[in-house]
C-alpha cells in the first residue's frame, strides 16, 4: 500500500515541479566552508529540463518532523540537507526529506536554503570542528527507546557498545 501510494505522490510531485529523476543513489563528495571533508550518496536527484533546478530528495520511512523554523538544522543535528546540497553539484537546487510511508503520512519537507542559513551552517560546522579539536565529544543519547532496548541517538552510533553505561 505504501509503495502504491508512493508511486502515485510521485507522480503528482514529478508533474507539479516539471522535475524528472536524473540520478538515483548518487556519490557525492563535498567540502564544507571550514574545509571539512563530507562522504555519502544522495538518495535522489531530479532536475526540471526547462529550468534546471534541481531536487535533492532523501527519504526517510519514519514518523515526519519538520524542520524549525528559527532553527532548520535543529541545533546541528540536522546537518544532511545542506551537506547534500554542497555535494549536489550545480545550483539552483532544492533540498527535502520526503516521508515516503503512511506513518510519515507521505510529506515533504523542504529545507530552507537561504544565505542566513548557510551562514549558521558555517557557524555549527566550525563550532563541532572547534569541538572535535579540543577533544570533546560529549553523549547525547536521546530518550531511551524500549522497543529496541537502546537511547534513540545511540542505535545509529558506531561506539554504543563502548560507550559509558551512564550516559543516559
Amino acid at each position: 500500500a505504501d509503495l502504491r501510494r508512493f508511486l502515485a505522490e510521485d507522480g503528482a510531485f514529478r508533474q507539479s515541479t516539471g522535475a524528472v529523476p536524473l540520478l538515483f543513489e548518487e556519490p557525492m563528495a563535498a567540502v564544507g566552508p571550514g574545509g571539512q571533508e563530507f562522504r555519502g550518496y544522495i538518495d535522489r536527484i531530479d532536475e526540471d529540463p526547462a529550468s534546471g533546478e534541481r531536487w535533492v530528495i532523501d527519504y526517510k520511512t519514519g514518523a515526519a518532523t519538520d524542520l524549525e523554523d528559527g532553527d532548520p538544522l535543529d541545533g546541528g543535528r540536522k546537518l544532511q540537507l545542506p551537506v547534500y546540497l554542497l555535494g549536489a553539484g550545480r545550483a539552483p537546487s532544492r533540498a527535502v526529506y520526503w516521508f515516503i510511508s503512511e506513518r510519515g503520512g507521505f510529506r515533504m519537507v523542504v529545507y530552507p536554503s537561504s544565505p542566513a542559513n548557510d551562514a549558521r551552517f558555517a557557524a555549527t560546522l566550525a563550532a563541532i570542528g572547534r569541538g572535535v579539536a579540543s577533544g570533546a565529544f560529549p553523549a547525547v543519547p536521546g530518550e531511551f527507546n524500549e522497543f529496541y532496548g537502546e537511547f534513540e541517538n545511540c542505535r545509529f552510533c558506531d561506539f554504543t557498545r563502548i560507550c559509558a553505561r551512564g550516559r543516559g
